[in-house]
């Protein structure tokens, strides 16, 4: 009985670990309403799993690098998970430079119901 239980003792143990996934972010300035980006690279055992949180929202499922498109200014969380089931998260800023046109419109009645007179200013 000793001797069975040495041997699964001295038996071979075989762990395997995997690197933890790593993330790199490259943010694109916006610069009107809605047209900043975030490029997400990973790298671990692919395919990645990513998401995207913030002013906006998005998910994705590639064997590479993603791009997250359309986005507005703000303060963004992406995540991603390798197939391995290591899991990582950065944040990153989308700036803006974008500003809402502030429109002055003077309005000129025309003096009578046929005239032609009035305008926009």
């Amino acid at each position: 009985m000793k001797k069975i239980l040495l041997t699964a003792v001295l038996g071979t143990l075989c762990i395997f670990s995997h690197a933890q996934v790593t993330l790199s972010l490259l943010a694109t300035e916006s610069t009107c309403e809605n047209n900043g980006s975030i490029e997400a690279t990973a790298n671990g055992v692919s395919p990645y799993s990513y998401e995207l949180t913030g002013p906006q929202t998005d998910s994705q499922f590639d064997p590479g690098t993603v791009n997250f498109n359309s986005l507005v200014p703000g303060t963004y969380t992406v995540s991603v998970t390798d197939n391995a089931g290591q899991s990582t998260s950065e944040n990153i800023e989308v700036t803006g430079n974008y500003v809402q046109p502030d429109l002055n419109i003077a309005v000129t009645n025309v003096s009578c119901p046929a005239g032609t007179d009035g305008g926009l200013v």
